[in-house]
Formats: C-alpha cells, sequence, structure tokens
C-alpha cells in the first residue's frame, strides 16, 4: 500500500524546512563571502560570477529533470537578497581598491544612484556632479561638472529635456574619458551626440531597459547603440558584459523607433487602462474582490506605470516622432474593435484576433 495522504504533506513540509535551512546556510556564506571582501579591499560584488551562477543553475536545473525557468528563479532570488545583505555591510566603507574614476552627472537623481551603486560595488571610484544640490553621505559630491575632465567615465544621467545641454558643457570641456549618455530617446539628443564626436569626444549611448528599483541584471535587457563611437561603446561593454543582463545592439538611429513600441504604447495603455479605471465611480478593494487571473497581473502592471517618473513618461510620450504613427494605430484599432462589437460580428471580431494570435504564435515558433 502506497503513502497516504497526511504522509506525503508531511514530506512535503519536510523538504520545504531543509529548502529553507539550506537558503539561511547559503546567505550566511554569501555574508562570509562579503565580509572577506571588505576586510581585503576587494569588489563586493561579482557580476562574473552571478552569470556563471546562472549558467551553471541551467545546466543542472536539466540534469535534475526540473524547469531550467524554476531553477534560475529560485536561484535568482537567493542571489538577489545576498545582493540586498551585502549591501548593508558595505554602507560604512570608505575605500576600496579603485578601478576607475567614474563621474555621474546627474548623481542625485534614481538612476543617477543606481548608477552609483553599480560601479561602486565594481571597485570603481564614484563622483557626484547635480545642478540641484544635496549631501551625499555615500558618495563625494563635485561642486563643479568641469571636474569630470580627469575621470576615465563620465555617465550622463539627466532627464531628456536637459541632456543637450549637459553635452554641450561637456563638449566645452573636452575630457579625456568616455562619455556615456542614458537617454531613453535618441533623437531629440542625436544632433548633439553627433557634434560631439566631431569634436574628438569619445561617446557611447546606451539605455538601460529598467528602472532604479532592480537588485540584479539577471534576464534584464541593455541596449547599446551602434554607430556612435566604437571606442567609447567598446569601453562601456567591457563593463556592461561582465554582467548577467542582456546586451543588445541597435543602430542609434532604429533605437526610437523600437522604443515607440516597447516603452510608448506600453507606457500609454497602461495609463488609459489606470485612468479609465479611475473614472469607473467602482472602488478598488471591491474589484479586487471579484477580480480573476487577467485584472491582478494587468492590475499589478498598470500600478508599476503610474507611480513611476511621470516627467520621464511624459518625454517618452511627447518627444518621440514615432507617438503620431502610435496614435494613429491605437485610434485606428479601437475604432476595428468598436465597429465589430457595434455590428455584434463575431466572425470579423474572431479574425482580428487570429491575425493578432498568428503574430504572436510566428515569435514563439521563432524562439523554439
Amino acid at each position: 500500500m502506497g503513502k497516504s495522504i497526511d504522509q506525503l504533506r508531511q514530506e512535503i513540509n519536510d523538504l520545504d524546512d531543509e529548502i529553507l535551512k539550506l537558503a539561511a546556510k547559503r546567505m550566511g556564506l554569501a555574508k562570509e563571502v562579503a565580509e572577506y571582501k571588505l576586510e581585503n579591499n576587494l569588489p563586493i560584488k561579482d557580476y562574473n560570477v552571478e552569470k556563471n551562477i546562472i549558467a551553471r543553475t541551467r545546466q543542472k536545473a536539466k540534469n535534475y529533470n526540473i524547469h531550467t525557468d524554476l531553477a534560475e528563479k529560485l536561484m535568482t532570488t537567493l542571489i538577489k537578497y545576498s545582493c540586498i545583505e551585502q549591501d548593508e555591510l558595505t554602507v560604512s566603507r570608505k575605500s576600496h581598491n579603485v578601478q576607475k574614476e567614474i563621474f555621474i552627472i546627474g548623481g542625485n537623481g534614481n538612476m543617477g544612484q543606481w548608477l552609483a551603486h553599480f560601479f561602486d560595488s565594481m571597485g570603481h571610484g564614484v563622483w557626484l556632479y547635480d545642478r540641484n544640490k544635496s549631501n551625499n553621505e555615500t558618495f563625494p559630491v563635485a561642486e563643479s561638472i568641469e571636474l569630470c575632465k580627469n575621470a576615465d567615465l563620465i555617465l550622463v544621467a539627466t532627464p531628456l529635456a536637459a541632456t543637450s545641454e549637459v553635452l554641450e558643457d561637456i563638449i566645452k570641456i573636452r575630457p579625456q574619458g568616455t562619455v556615456v549618455e542614458i537617454c531613453s530617446l535618441k533623437k531629440p539628443i542625436i544632433d548633439t551626440i553627433a557634434k560631439a564626436r566631431s569634436s574628438q569626444i569619445k561617446i557611447a549611448s546606451i539605455h538601460p531597459m529598467f528602472g532604479p528599483d532592480i537588485e540584479i541584471l539577471s534576464g534584464k535587457n541593455i541596449i547599446v547603440c551602434t554607430g556612435v563611437n566604437h571606442e567609447a561603446t567598446q569601453s562601456i561593454l567591457s563593463i556592461l558584459q561582465q554582467t548577467t543582463a542582456n546586451i543588445v545592439s541597435i543602430p542609434i538611429e532604429e533605437h526610437d523607433n523600437y522604443m515607440g513600441y516597447v516603452l510608448g504604447i506600453t507606457h500609454l495603455m497602461n495609463l488609459i487602462y489606470g485612468r479609465l479605471m479611475s473614472k469607473s465611480n467602482l472602488p478598488l478593494n471591491k474589484l479586487k474582490e471579484v477580480a480573476g487571473t487577467t485584472f491582478f497581473n494587468q492590475l499589478e502592471v498598470t500600478q508599476g506605470v503610474i507611480f513611476e517618473n511621470q516627467d520621464l513618461y511624459f518625454d517618452i510620450q511627447a518627444l518621440n516622432s514615432e507617438t503620431p504613427i502610435i496614435l494613429q494605430g491605437l485610434s485606428q484599432t479601437l475604432e476595428e474593435f468598436t465597429k465589430v462589437l457595434h455590428q455584434l460580428n463575431r466572425d470579423d471580431f474572431k479574425d482580428i484576433m487570429e491575425k493578432t494570435k498568428n503574430f504572436f504564435k510566428h515569435e514563439k515558433s521563432a524562439r523554439n
């Protein structure tokens, strides 16, 4: 006779306890590693190690006959909380072996702060500069942008509307190091980038496809724009390729075309959804009580958008030359659905869904 359901459940409970004990043991070892690095002035984070751990995990998952995605999610969660624990140990760190001098313009902003912690964790020396003056207990603050002149790497993490002016200032300073801008759109600043390049400024253009709340880079995309300056691009690539992020190359002239759909329409649809919900006169807590899986999934994505940086999201919509095309397509698509629903035309409705499904089916087949 086989095991009873109670026996099976108890075995699962025992295994859950073992998993938690092993997780605690791993966290303890990660903390010991961090303490060793601090004592020996070594960089806290080694993104190449993280990259190798993920690759090994996916291979081991195949050996153990479990889904590789499950194994990777478990491991990235453990890495995430190990990183949080290690970060707490570095708050009081004053110095370490500096590899490069990093100068971050817009260093008081959320993304500027993320970049500061990112480069600091890799052992680089970080200086911040921001027109909005404020004290910073973690990183030294430069009084003048001109101090970027001697930096190895100059990160421009300013709002899109201010970036061209900042790049003009950098052109006048003529720094010897590599300049890297991270704007969400490129066409509004592409002429200034060209001017910097013609002025012999080593400039690169990247776009991290995540916000400043990200703690580990596994599975995240970073766009590197080609056609700017090969030497500068290779310089920033040499750092980014040490991480687990997906590095994607796109010609700078094509960047905003993709962003019209990857950012523009995605944000806009969630903004419209959220706005429509706010006009429903139905309390959110009551909607949640009767909701299904699709609602909760959509709600999570929407809240991630509506609580984000409002100025940034306005710029992404208003300053992208693709936006008029996106808006026209949105209007035509809404009219398409409106027509078939008013006419109660089931066949045309299904035809629209079928054409849409074919687009996604083709993409899924291509990945496989």
